[in-house]
């Protein structure tokens, strides 16, 4: 059972509590998507999972917060939120579709001191991104849908608590060819709140890419010649699929680095390059 929906004229809103997640009333969690989360003991109640089985899903060893499976953000919610539990698998993703997470993300935990970063790795459940969209792709009609979009926060000091930045995501039309593979693109452009505001804790630039993909009826995702990005923030994608017994396979398909991962400065104002193509896998 959960609380009523607040509603203010003929808009109503989901009861939210903990990061703006809806809290049920009868059990007392907070309801992160992918699994529920107990305020009361800044902890889940169910642990992290890998698509194949895995000792200590996403650990790093180098930070031993990141060993155990029930934590919260490392044990660090005052600096770092988690959106949905788990870049992750579209919710909704069914036998026959594809999933798609595309992320840009600042490596660093500082730049351009007191800017803040997401201070992360590439992660198929990877935590604070500046820009993030999940799509499912149907290559039987040829459809490509978003039903998650994410803009993220400047950090000051702290990470993702300052005002949220602009921008978003766009998904092209798509085309085929002969062999029924479907193509379309899909862009990223994100600003920082601070620019918006003029304080000049940011250099001047602003997040952009262009990524050019393919999904072959077998399921399989490339990236096609064409697909660019500017060299800071870092970027991610992942190709997610899942069989008729329910089982998730989660392949990567883009892992590239900021070019400048130690500046403080960071990198923001450098033109797009190219990402080189790949094959589909």
């Amino acid at each position: 059972m959960t609380e009523p929906a607040v509603c203010a004229s003929d808009a109503c809103f989901p009861p939210s509590r903990f990061t703006g997640k809806e809290r049920d009333t009868e059990s007392g969690l907070d309801n992160f998507g992918a699994r529920y989360d107990a305020s009361t003991m800044g902890r889940f109640m169910t642990p992290d999972w890998a698509p194949k089985p895995t000792t200590v899903p996403y650990a790093s060893f180098g930070d031993p917060q990141t060993l155990n499976l029930y934590g919260y953000v490392r044990n660090n919610p005052l600096s770092i939120n988690d959106l949905d539990g788990h870049c992750d698998a579209p919710t909704g993703l069914k036998p026959g579709q594809v999933g798609i997470c595309i992320a840009s993300y600042i490596h660093t935990k500082w730049f351009k001191t007191p800017g803040r970063g997401d201070n992360r790795l590439t992660n198929p459940h990877g935590g604070t991104s500046r820009v993030e969209v999940r799509l499912i792709v149907d290559p039987r009609d040829h459809t490509v849908k978003a039903p998650y979009e994410h803009v993220g926060r400047s950090g000051v000091l702290c990470q993702d608590c300052g005002f949220k930045g602009s921008g978003g995501s766009t998904v092209s039309s798509t085309h085929t060819d002969e062999w029924d593979n479907t193509y379309f693109q899909v862009s990223q452009h994100g600003k920082s709140a601070m620019k918006d505001l003029s304080l000049g804790l940011i250099i001047d630039g602003t997040i952009d890419n262009h990524l050019n993909l393919v999904v072959t009826p077998g399921e399989k995702v490339g990236i096609d010649p064409g697909s660019t990005a500017r060299d800071f923030p870092s970027l991610e994608a992942y190709e997610y699929t899942v069989d008729d017994k329910g089982n998730m396979k989660t392949t990567l398909l883009l892992d590239r680095k900021e070019a400048t991962p130690n500046d403080q400065h960071g990198d923001l104002g450098r033109p797009e390059t190219p990402i080189p193509p790949q094959d589909p896998k």
